[in-house]
This record gives C-alpha cells, structure tokens and sequence, in this order.
C-alpha cells in the first residue's frame, strides 16, 4: 500500500473493517498508553474499527492517518500493508 494519496473516507472505512476481519491490527506504545489513560480498552478500540466510519485522511509526518468514530470514541490508525493497520491514538468522546 503507498502513501503517496490519500485514500477516500468511504474506501479507508472499508479496508478498515476488512482488515480487523481478516488481518491484522497493532498498537502502538503510544496507543497503548492514550488508551490507559482514556479509560478504554483494545476491545473497545477493535469494537470502534470494526463499526466506525472515517474522515478524511490527515497527513502527520509523512503518513496519512485515518480517524474512525462511533458515539463512544475515535481510533485513529495509519496502513503498514494490504493487511495490517496500525493503532496510533485513540480517544474517549465527551458526553
């Protein structure tokens, strides 16, 4: 997979769930530590993957990251392949 475009939200929302499917899905440390501190666990970020839809692809140093949210919370991960994505923030929404 390149980075050199962005994907559309409609086509990351998709690649997105058919990886958490049938590949596989990483977390970064940092990842780890936003979501001790949220409160929020790696089902809730799989549960946020599976069903969530994206925006628009944000370039952050070099990268295109997607960002999925339910009501509850948003993921934001980036493609290392075809077939694995990357966790690298997620955060609880306010109520």
């Amino acid at each position: 997979m390149t980075n050199r475009d962005p994907l559309s939200p409609e086509r990351a929302t998709e690649l997105v769930h058919q990886i958490v499917r049938d590949g596989n899905v990483a977390f970064s440390d940092r990842a780890l530590a936003t979501l001790r501190s949220e409160g929020l666990t790696t089902a809730d970020c799989h549960n946020v993957l599976r069903w969530g839809t994206s925006d628009p692809a944000e370039s952050q140093r070099g990268v295109w990251c997607y960002r999925l949210h339910t009501a509850g919370a948003s993921v934001s991960v980036t493609f290392r392949s075809d077939g694995e994505i990357a966790v690298v923030s997620a955060r609880r929404k306010q109520r």
